[in-house]
């Protein structure tokens, strides 16, 4: 039986059954415990252990179920940090137009 309750998430129910009590008690305190579970209209330990039951339904259902790929944006560059490096031509070249421009500014 407490390995069903904790298999059906009956004891984070009634966890989120105190909180709730505690939130009733204290309006004015913000708690960010179960707020997600508040927002989705689960209050009580049976709409938790529903919730379950829904879950290991569909997981019975097709048990390899993976994450949909997410489709590559159009465009999108690679985010390689390492800098590409110049080779000396291009680092004389780069010195000589600093040079010009700072005896250009004198």
């Amino acid at each position: 039986k407490v390995m069903r309750e904790h298999i059906m998430g009956v004891h984070v129910g009634k966890w989120l059954e105190s909180v709730l009590e505690n939130q009733k008690a204290n309006p004015d305190e913000k708690d960010p415990q179960f707020s997600l579970f508040t927002k989705a209209g689960l209050k009580t330990a049976k709409d938790v252990e529903a919730m379950y039951k829904a879950a290991h339904a569909e997981i019975r259902k097709d048990p390899t179920k993976s994450l949909p790929k997410k489709a590559k944006t159009a465009g999108a560059k690679s985010k390689k940090y390492n800098i590409k490096r110049l080779t000396l031509k291009e680092r004389r070249d780069a010195c000589k137009k600093k040079v010009a421009a700072i005896r250009k500014a004198k």
